[in-house]
């Protein structure tokens, strides 16, 4: 399966995000009625399209959109002791990502820079050992459904690219023995 890093992020984009209408909205966006919305209620909308009424005040982002620096220490003691990747939130990167994002704009004091910076170390070492996991899978050829079952959707693209490469490799080293 090949997938070009555009399809990636198409498919980051247009992952569902929580919001709160902040005003009524007349008119259609993406092929969604935005007038069945009224103010004060929560909706899911794609991100390109919570992220264009956000910055235009008709809606704000909700916080379960967010990760907390303890959920992501869990996640990462848990892998980290775990042979194969946990299970994580199918929406796990667009989260951490939406997190880290919101903090870097909103640094005005210590805490929050402090706050910033265990999210992104946590978040670093957190890639590295599924990362890990990954490459040694596929360096294994280890075609395991739990193994891929637990890895998210971004991670599953990643280790189907890896397999094509290291066999196409593999073969042209081999020279198709």
């Amino acid at each position: 399966m090949f997938c070009p890093p555009e399809v990636g992020e198409i498919l980051f984009k247009t992952q569902l995000v929580t919001v709160k209408v902040l005003r009524k909205m007349n008119f259609e966006a993406g092929g969604i009625d935005l007038s069945q919305y009224k103010e004060g209620d929560k909706c899911k909308l794609p991100l390109w399209l919570a992220k264009a009424l956000d910055e235009n005040g008709f809606v704000e982002m909700v916080d379960d959109n967010l990760l907390t620096v303890t959920e992501l220490s869990k996640a990462l003691w848990k892998d980290q002791h775990s042979s194969t990747p946990l299970e994580l939130p199918e929406d796990f990167y667009l989260k951490t990502k939406l997190t880290l994002s919101r903090l870097r704009e909103n640094v005005r004091d210590f805490d929050t820079e402090k706050e910033l910076s265990s999210l992104s170390m946590c978040f670093e070492d957190l890639v590295n050992v599924r990362l890990q996991k990954i490459f040694q899978a596929v360096r294994l050829r280890a075609d395991i459904p739990d193994f891929i079952k637990n890895l998210v959707l971004e991670e599953r693209l990643l280790y189907k690219q890896l397999e094509r490469v290291l066999s196409k490799w593999s073969k042209l080293i081999r020279g198709g023995l």
